[in-house]
């Protein structure tokens, strides 16, 4: 089984370095994600729109 843990650290302080390198010789996984380059606001908006009622277009009528 495997299990996730989420890390908030400042990379320059040398303990935590030390810390996490020890971590990756023991043989966990490490991906690194970096803060999305997506605007927040824009993607709260998307998030909303993807939960509202869609509305279906005919392609016939699509040009019209």
């Amino acid at each position: 089984m495997e299990e996730t843990i989420t890390l908030k650290y400042d990379p320059e302080n040398p303990l935590i370095k030390s810390i996490l390198n020890s971590v990756i010789l023991a043989g966990a996984k490490v991906e690194k994600k970096g803060a999305s380059p997506y605007n927040p606001e824009f993607v709260k908006k998307i998030r909303r729109s993807e939960k509202q009622p869609g509305v279906k277009i005919d392609l016939d009528n699509l040009w019209k």
